[in-house]
């Protein structure tokens, strides 16, 4: 819509944010959006408006548990996941974009504080897709046991992550913390 802001980003990582002036249906299901600032846009970058994508999410004091995939999958920005219990799930959290489905964009702002996540394969994941796009995640003062298959915060491709007062099964940073 005119005046939302538009972020454009591909798999090599975040590329820029502008403001939308102005949208033109061309038909087939074609849309031409006008921005406020000329760019060159990659070859097989996409647009997406981080207004529309869930963001200032609150998933607070929640249970959830025995699924086969995510617990609770974000691909929003502004958002807070505080005081839930997750256990038995694949991946307890999982935050930022899956290009392979076409879906949302990075995540910028998000914070998990205070959750408690157990009997899960793995705890916190950030989404890279191999590029630096996300920004600005902290994972604080949670408690984790019984991460079986991964590590209990995996975090790659963010600018900006904030880790602290967590607790882990075990004390080696190898199997409790990824960061790359």
């Amino acid at each position: 819509m005119v005046g939302e802001p538009v972020r454009i980003s591909d798999t090599a990582g975040f590329f820029a944010q502008a403001t939308c002036t102005a949208v033109a249906n061309l038909g087939n299901g074609t849309v031409q959006v006008t921005l406020d600032q000329t760019l060159a846009v990659p070859v097989g970058a996409k647009a997406s408006s981080p207004k529309f994508n869930g963001s200032g999410f609150r998933i607070t004091n929640c249970q959830f548990g025995n699924t086969r995939s995510r617990a609770i999958i974000t691909k929003a920005d502004d958002g807070l996941i505080s005081g839930c219990t997750i256990s038995n799930s694949n991946i307890a959290i999982n935050i930022g974009p899956e290009f392979y489905w076409d879906e949302s964009d990075y995540s910028w702002n998000n914070t998990v504080v205070g959750n408690l996540i157990s009997d899960c394969f793995v705890g916190v994941n950030l989404v890279q897709n191999g590029a630096i796009g996300n920004r600005n995640l902290s994972v604080i003062d949670n408690s984790f046991s019984s991460i079986t298959r991964g590590n209990c915060i995996s975090i790659g491709g963010c600018d900006g992550a904030t880790i602290s007062g967590n607790s882990f099964p075990t004390p080696t940073a190898a199997e409790t913390i990824l960061l790359y």
